[in-house]
């Protein structure tokens, strides 16, 4: 899944805005072969902080409809900066549900710390 891909939890520590790693994570998510169309994904970065809602955060929009858009790496990187970080996955078809997951990111002091515990 996209909350347990290492390589989405180091993108994320390493402030990178890969999108591509994202919606690989959701491809190889168990169950979901052939129900996914790549072409409806949307992908979005928000700072929770204080928020209340999505729509206050002012999303800031990586993919949409599968389409990549221009974004402002500089504002990617200050979100990703946060101790907190929203990443909204859109699917495209849902069905009207929805999950929220909290993760953490794979630093290099993470691994440090879980490589030398014997």
């Amino acid at each position: 899944t996209v909350a347990s891909s290492a390589l989405v939890k180091t993108a994320i520590y390493g402030r990178d805005a890969n999108w591509g790693r994202v919606l690989c994570a959701v491809g190889y998510t168990p169950g979901v072969r052939g129900l996914v169309d790549p072409s409806r994904v949307s992908l979005s970065l928000w700072n929770p902080d204080g928020l209340t809602s999505f729509e206050e955060a002012h999303p800031l929009s990586l993919l949409e409809e599968g389409e990549p858009r221009l974004f402002d790496e500089e504002a990617a990187s200050r979100i990703l900066q946060e101790e907190d970080i929203g990443l909204t996955i859109n699917l495209g078809d849902s069905g009207g549900k929805n999950a929220t997951v909290w993760t953490c990111d794979l630093s290099h002091e993470y691994v440090s710390i879980n490589g030398s515990y014997r």
